[in-house]
């Protein structure tokens, strides 16, 4: 039930469209959003909810999604270890991110200059990569 919330796009809908037959747009990268809270009473009225927000038709019984919903409950561990390294890594490919973006425009002949635009805590993408070529980021920025 919770890897179903976790899940519950294009993978989750895939599984069902090949054994149910489920109809709805093509998307890529479909996603629910935000649901009402009453959308978390039980997998039921979740499904039920993301398929309309999804704007996918489904003849799907409640029996059927309690089953789906119970057959992916031991996935839930793959998703918290897979969530888990993701926060515990985002930091680090963030940062080596930007120290190959930096050398890069470096060796390119530019002057490259990181500037956080905002608080880290609202997102690790707070920097903005900045690059003149030709003039150096003394002479651009302190020349006043």
């Amino acid at each position: 039930m919770l890897f179903f919330r976790f899940n519950s796009t294009y993978k989750g809908l895939y599984f069902v469209d090949q054994q149910e037959g489920i109809t709805g747009k093509e998307d890529s990268q479909p996603s629910v959003g935000k649901l009402s809270a009453k959308s978390y009473e039980n997998t039921v009225v979740y499904v039920n909810a993301a398929l309309k927000k999804l704007k996918i038709e489904h003849a799907l019984t409640p029996e059927q999604i309690n089953k789906y919903g119970e057959d992916c409950k031991g996935e839930y561990i793959r998703v918290a270890i897979l969530w888990t390294v993701k926060a515990m890594l985002g930091t680090i490919v963030e940062s080596l991110l930007l120290s190959d973006r930096y050398k890069f425009l470096e060796e390119q002949g530019h002057s490259p200059l990181l500037v956080p635009v905002f608080e880290q805590h609202k997102s690790p993408r707070n920097v903005a990569v900045i690059a003149v070529k030709g003039v150096s980021v003394d002479d651009l920025f302190y020349s006043c």
